[in-house]
């Protein structure tokens, strides 16, 4: 949690809480992120297991991918993802992420799919 309060403070955007609007519980993360040794700015997304595959995370994404373009500049975001993730994999595909290239990220390969600009 501090880490994304951190987040917020120093680059003035940053991941929101994903709530159920039924239970009002939080269900995970989604938005704008970049540590700093990410290559560049992402749309993240992490929802507890429960919550996989119910179209949740695939509604936060759309939801934030134009914001996340306007606000950038106009250069579309990323999502950096674990080459074995294939959860994550066909999320970025059913939300129009096309895969730009493959990098060596923490001593494994990932994935960059870069985000629709409009």
């Amino acid at each position: 949690m501090c880490s994304m309060v951190g987040h917020w403070t120093i680059r003035g955007y940053g991941p929101f809480a994903a709530v159920e609007s039924s239970t009002a519980k939080v269900i995970g993360t989604v938005g704008l992120w970049y540590p700093n040794d990410w290559p560049e700015p992402e749309i993240k997304w992490a929802l507890s297991r429960p919550f996989w595959g119910m179209g949740y995370a695939s509604e936060a994404v759309r939801a934030i991918q134009v914001p996340a373009f306007l606000h950038l500049g106009k250069k579309a975001p990323i999502s950096l993802i674990d080459a074995e993730n294939e959860p994550s994999i066909r999320l970025a595909r059913a939300v129009h992420a096309k895969h730009e290239r493959t990098v060596e990220f923490r001593g494994s390969p990932w994935h960059v799919y870069r985000h629709p600009s409009e």
